[in-house]
């Protein structure tokens, strides 16, 4: 049960009101800045095997450039990443979306399910919205979907942004699951084992027992346990998660297309306090994938966008306007 992505215009005026006008409208913009479009909608999507699903899509921001963000799980949403990211508004349109059983999107359990159904997603709503290249920023589970994406969609990936990676298959899943426990200390595993023992005896349900077990393990996701605040409580279809985990084995493949990994420009960020550290991802990930830049990020755990919101925005500001 523990296994469980932000001219100025010099004017020559002759008129000194004129000139107190421009002033008076350029203060007020400084000090009241322009609310970024947002729209929002549910996207029908058919996928190969012939059924439907309804993904929800919020749009924010009106650049020239897309920005796209795949949030982790698998089962959360995009709530977790977007308070982080809006800020890129002012630069780019920023498009999130929840994916399959996540979130907003329904079904909340579809009959059937593969990830490459979740791969169509993301080009669905790159084709909806009329993009035609797109910058990717995917967030743990977010970056394997993210690769899986690249290797199937390559010519319609500007540039592959990964924060925070987790391998390429349910081994290094394992691997997190596993240092996750070695962190834990023992009066919080005195916890969790309570809350286990709660539903054993029908004191308490699985639901009830997983949002109180996450409340614990958040805190080990993070370099300084001071931003657990920080931290956007979202609903997690676990369920799903662990449909999803069963896949990746079978499914997730996208190191067998090398050759469409190798065309795209992928830019990769691992927090030295993560729970993969960046000597492992580099072992099992870095030295397959060669990507153009591989970066370590320090005082961060696993959340890099919540606990360096300022450089890794500052980051991906420098990567897309390229």
């Amino acid at each position: 049960m523990h296994r469980l992505l932000i001219s100025f215009c010099l004017l020559l005026v002759t008129a000194c009101s004129g000139l107190d006008s421009n002033v008076k409208q350029t203060e007020e913009l400084a000090t009241n800045p322009p609310t970024p479009t947002v729209t929002q909608q549910m996207l029908p999507v058919v996928l190969e095997n012939g059924s439907q699903v309804e993904i929800y899509v919020r749009t924010l921001g009106q650049g020239d450039k897309t920005l796209v963000f795949l949030h982790g799980g698998p089962g959360a949403n995009h709530s977790s990443l977007a308070p982080f990211f809006d800020d890129l508004a002012d630069e780019f349109r920023l498009v999130y979306f929840d994916q399959i059983a996540a979130g907003k999107s329904t079904p909340r359990q579809p009959e059937t399910y593969q990830i490459g159904d979740d791969v169509a997603v993301i080009d669905a709503v790159r084709q909806h919205l009329g993009v035609d290249k797109w910058t990717v920023v995917g967030e743990s589970w977010g970056t394997m979907l993210g690769l899986q994406y690249a290797s199937v969609h390559p010519s319609s990936i500007e540039h592959l942004i990964l924060l925070s990676s987790v391998g390429d298959g349910p081994e290094h899943l394992q691997a997190f699951g596993q240092s996750l426990m070695s962190k834990i200390t023992p009066e919080d595993l005195a916890a969790l084992q309570s809350l286990h023992e709660a539903v054993k005896k029908g004191e308490s349900t699985i639901d009830e027992y997983l949002v109180k077990s996450r409340r614990i393990f958040d805190r080990y996701y993070l370099y300084d346990p001071a931003n657990i605040g920080k931290v956007v409580q979202q609903d997690i279809n676990y369920q799903h998660n662990q449909r999803v985990a069963a896949l990746m084995e079978a499914e997730l493949d996208f190191m067998q297309r090398p050759d469409a990994l190798k065309s795209v420009d992928i830019h990769m960020y691992q927090a030295q306090g993560d729970l993969i550290n960046p000597e492992m991802i580099r072992e099992h990930l870095v030295n397959e994938l060669k990507p153009d830049a591989f970066t370590e990020v320090p005082e961060s755990g696993h959340w890099i966008f919540l606990e360096q919101t300022d450089y890794i925005n500052g980051e991906i500001r420098r990567i897309a306007r390229d």
